[in-house]
C-alpha cells in the first residue's frame, strides 16, 4: 500500500472514529436540560460542519495524482487536527 493509500485509510478510520463519538454527543445534548440544550445542540452542529471540513479534505485529496497529494495532506491533517481539538473542548463542556 503505497503512501497515499495508507493516509487516506487512517484518515477514513479517523473521521468514522470522530462520527460516532459526535453521535453521543448528540444523544448526550437531546438529553440536556432544556436550559443547555439549545447550546449543547449549537457545539454539535459545529462538530458536524467540522467533520465535514474533513471529508471534503479527504474527497478532495483522493481525486489528486499520487504526486500531488502531499500539499492536500497538509490541509486535512490541519482540519483533523481541529476537529480533535473542538472534540475535547465539547466533551469537556458537556
Amino acid at each position: 500500500m503505497n503512501g497515499k493509500r495508507l493516509y487516506e485509510t487512517k484518515l477514513r478510520a479517523r473521521l468514522e472514529q470522530r462520527a460516532a463519538e459526535i453521535e453521543i454527543l448528540s444523544t448526550r445534548a437531546e438529553r440536556t436540560d432544556s436550559d443547555l440544550r439549545l447550546a449543547a445542540e449549537d457545539k454539535v452542529t459545529e462538530l458536524r460542519a467540522r467533520h465535514k471540513l474533513v471529508r471534503e479534505k479527504l474527497g478532495a485529496l483522493r481525486a489528486t495524482r499520487d504526486d500531488s497529494w502531499k500539499d492536500l495532506r497538509i490541509d486535512a491533517n490541519a482540519a483533523a487536527t481541529a476537529l480533535d481539538h473542538a472534540l475535547r473542548s465539547v466533551r469537556a463542556s458537556m
